[in-house]
């Protein structure tokens, strides 16, 4: 009888564990990422001095999210960009560009997660809300000119990378097939503080110019994406 009992007991002790409901998730995607801003009426997408000449790129994002209506979670992402090199030597009206790097920025953030059921345990509608530290770089480059145009025939720019604060807003369609699994399809704004590239530059020839200078960018973006969802 006491053998009974005690299977009893295990039957409801790790029986009842594993139908639990799911009370957090990892989240593992990709993203298209495109240059854009809600707050300014330039960003670093734009071709001209106001910006960095980005194109649209991509990255990827983890994510440790509460599953209970209202809870917190956690974010790291990167992304990549693209940049419209040739617009770039015009603008700088050089013969050529040499680039070291590009433009990129990763965050580490927190903030409140709402999961809102509309087929309960199948579809739900997320909303995210993420504030914390970005990291942004932006490429070295090398400006060649034509000696018969210029007193110089190449400028050196170096642009160190920097940290500032940013703020990321998120809305995302999940299904989930089974209670172990399911699929995440979002929308996301990212914004922050206007971060301050400071460059410095080198010239070469007979007289060597060396300097600094900087320039205020919003760094921007919209993310779309997709990825896997895996609840515990």
């Amino acid at each position: 009888m006491k053998y009974i009992l005690g299977g009893l007991i295990l039957v409801l002790l790790f029986g009842g564990e594993t139908t639990a409901q799911a009370t957090g998730e990892f989240f593992i995607g990709g993203q298209y990422s495109r240059p854009y801003s809600l707050t300014r009426e330039t960003h670093f997408g734009a071709e001209d001095k106001t910006g960095l000449f980005a194109n649209p790129g991509g990255g990827f994002t983890f994510e440790l999210n509460s599953r209970k209506m209202f809870g917190v979670g956690g974010l790291f992402s990167t992304s990549f960009f693209g940049m419209n090199r040739d617009a770039f030597a015009q603008y700088l009206r050089a013969e050529s560009v040499d680039y070291i790097g590009g433009i990129n920025s990763t965050q580490i953030g927190v903030g409140p997660v709402a999961n809102l059921p509309i087929i309960d345990g199948i579809v739900y509608f997320q909303l995210k809300s993420y504030v914390g530290i970005r990291f942004i770089g932006t490429p070295d480059f090398v400006a060649h000119y034509l000696p018969t145009e210029n007193r110089f025939t190449e400028v050196e720019y170096n642009t160190p990378a920097r940290a500032s604060t940013f703020y990321q807003l998120d809305g995302a369609l999940q299904f989930f097939p089974s209670e172990s699994f399911g699929f995440s399809f979002g929308l996301g704004y990212l914004g922050g503080t206007v971060s301050t590239i400071r460059y410095n530059y080198i010239t070469d020839g007979s007289k060597i110019i060396e300097g600094s200078d900087k320039i205020n960018q919003s760094i921007h973006y919209l993310n779309y994406r997709i990825g896997l969802v895996l609840t515990y």
